[in-house]
């Protein structure tokens, strides 16, 4: 009896530990994302702010920066009041609000296309058969999901190459996919790319956590995200509801 006793007492501590364990994980994984989304803001701010002091291009650098700003603190106010560690999960509610799809994410793509320290280019053929589309979603999220993407796609193309963005919809769904030239993704790390921390091996720096961020908003969404790599051409899709699905 004293054997039983001991036995299910020790059962009992494993399982207390390893829920101890688990909590501090997801509390690990809040924190790294937290600073990988606003590392993400700095860098654009810090990249504009070396134009500043060039007068012909002063004004659009101020701009860059100013909106570079703003868009850092909705990000933390975002994040902060959206992304809660509970019960050792990381709950995930969305600040949805209707804005217009094409007119939005020309405005979002702007800063990248205009500053010379990113160094790749980006081509954009937005919107096709979208005009005029009101969309319902959670703004910031969507621009981190973008954010990640590109900065993804600027990793690992190849010198001299564009990041491709198109983007249409098949009437329930916006369909955004990101296209870059690069080395092709092996498939036993293609299926490991949205694992957090996982990181290619190809010498690029980073720290696995961009993708997985991503694919946790969309998946809040209601949304999914793919991938695939062929030929030297890696192409991310995502599919985002033009208006929020009542059970997610």
């Amino acid at each position: 009896m004293q054997a039983t006793h001991a036995s299910t007492k020790h059962a009992l501590q494993n399982t207390s530990e390893q829920s101890a364990t688990e909590k501090l994980r997801i509390l690990e994984l809040f924190v790294a994302s937290f600073t990988h989304e606003v590392k993400n803001q700095i860098g654009a701010i810090h990249s504009a702010c070396k134009f500043l002091d060039r007068p012909d291009k002063q004004t659009l650098y101020a701009n860059i920066v100013r909106e570079g700003i703003d868009d850092a603190y909705r990000l933390i106010e975002n994040m902060l009041s959206t992304v809660k560690v509970n019960a050792g999960t990381l709950n995930i509610t969305l600040q949805n609000e209707p804005f217009c799809f094409v007119n939005w994410l020309p405005a979002f793509l702007l800063p990248f296309q205009a500053n010379p320290l990113f160094p790749t280019r980006i081509e954009a053929d937005c919107c096709i058969g979208l005009d005029g589309l009101i969309i319902t979603a959670d703004k910031v999220k969507l621009g981190q999901i973008l954010l990640n993407l590109l900065i993804n796609a600027q990793k690992h193309a190849y010198r001299n190459t564009s990041i491709n963005i198109k983007c249409n919809g098949d009437g329930k769904y916006v369909i955004i996919q990101t296209s870059n030239k690069g080395h092709t993704i092996p498939a036993e790390q293609l299926s490991k790319l949205f694992t957090p921390y996982f990181m290619l091996t190809n010498g690029h720096a980073g720290n696995g956590l961009g993708l997985h961020i991503s694919k946790t908003y969309i998946e809040a969404m209601g949304g999914t995200i793919t991938a695939k790599s062929a030929n030297e051409l890696t192409t991310f899709m995502i599919k985002i509801p033009i208006r929020p699905i009542s059970n997610k």
